[in-house]
């Protein structure tokens, strides 16, 4: 009996092919949200009055900021759940390739 059928195989190999535009268009949304979050946060401590520290605070708790760390952690959470897919997957092609080696050593070593 084979833990890793060649379906699964056929079917991780599929979404792989399918998604890795996803992937990288992900990754983009990422880096994007990041430089739109220090751009909030550097006008945002423009606008404000006082000493660096009290700007800082000021700007940190802003609407907008927030707004703009939301978009971060979204932006971030389908990366990561994309390249968490992207590895189990691959994981799971090495086990098949590891599997199908110990198949045929053991045939080989049968004759």
């Amino acid at each position: 009996m084979r833990l890793i059928t060649d379906d699964m195989i056929e079917a991780a190999v599929a979404w792989l092919n399918s998604n890795s535009d996803d992937i990288s268009q992900a990754r983009g949304a990422v880096i994007r949200s990041d430089y739109r979050a220090k751009k909030v946060l550097a006008k945002q401590m423009l606008a404000a009055d006082g000493p660096e520290w009290q700007r800082r605070a000021r700007a940190t708790c802003s609407d907008d900021y927030e707004k703009a760390m939301d978009d971060v952690a979204g932006a971030e959470e389908r990366w990561e759940g994309l390249k968490d897919k992207r590895n189990k997957l691959e994981l799971l092609c090495e086990a098949w390739r590891t599997q199908n080696a110990n198949e045929r050593g053991i045939v080989r070593a049968a004759r």
